[in-house]
């Protein structure tokens, strides 16, 4: 999700006029290049990471505090 909110910024702020990096296209609104098929491509992989459960969590240990 980074991705594609760091391409939008980067978008939307080239657009206005404050040039933080070249022109990228807008994802998944502008018309098929290289870009498109990237992004379609890291929404493949970020739905199947979602829908296996494969995502990175904590231990279910319980942490005690020695606060006292």
């Amino acid at each position: 999700m980074m991705t594609f909110c760091i391409q939008v910024i980067i978008y939307i702020s080239f657009n206005l006029g404050i040039p933080l990096a070249a022109p990228i296209s807008l994802p998944l609104i502008s018309h098929g290049n290289v870009a498109t098929v990237i992004n379609l491509i890291l929404i493949g992989v970020m739905l199947s990471v979602f829908r296996t459960g494969d995502v990175v969590t904590d231990d279910k240990r319980k942490f005690v505090s020695k606060a006292g």
